[in-house]
C-alpha cells in the first residue's frame, strides 16, 4: 500500500533529510507530529517533558487484571499504570502480558510537565504555529 502511494507523481520522497521550517514554502500543508518546540528550532527554549520506561512481563494466567488499564496515582508506588492489552484485542493465547509504565525524567518525550511557566512557554510556540 505504501509503495503504491509513494509512486504517485504528486509525492516526492526525501530520505535522510532533516526537516527545516523553510520547507513550508514548498508544501501547501504540513502535518507535524513532533514536539512543537522542536518544530520552531527551540526559539524560546525547550519545553520540558516527562518520559516513560515500559517493562513487559508475561504471566501464565488467562487474565491478570480485571480491565485493560489500572492507574496508580499513589506516590509510594514507582509505576504509574499497568496495561493488559489482551482485554482490548480479544486475543486467544495462553497466558497474558502486562506492560508496566515507569515515569522517567530522561528519554522520549511523552507528556508535557504542567506548570504555569511551561504553559506560558507553550503558548509562545502555539502563537507562532497560528
Amino acid at each position: 500500500m505504501f509503495e503504491k502511494m509513494l509512486m504517485n507523481n504528486n509525492i516526492t520522497l526525501q530520505l535522510s533529510t532533516k526537516f527545516k521550517k523553510d520547507m513550508l514554502q514548498i508544501a501547501k500543508k504540513v502535518i507535524w507530529t513532533g514536539k512543537i518546540d522542536e518544530f520552531f528550532e527551540y526559539e524560546f527554549g525547550p519545553l520540558p517533558y516527562r518520559s516513560l520506561q515500559f517493562v513487559f512481563s508475561h504471566h501464565a494466567v488467562e487474565y491478570l487484571q480485571p480491565c485493560e488499564q489500572i492507574n496508580f496515582p499513589e506516590k509510594a508506588i514507582p509505576w504509574t499504570r499497568t496495561v493488559e492489552i489482551k482485554h482490548v484485542t480479544g486475543q486467544k493465547i495462553q497466558g497474558t502480558t502486562i506492560v508496566t509504565e515507569y515515569p522517567m525524567s530522561e528519554g522520549d518525550p511523552y507528556y508535557p510537565i504542567p506548570t504555569k511557566i511551561n504553559h506560558n512557554l507553550y503558548n509562545k510556540y502555539d502563537n507562532l504555529a497560528s
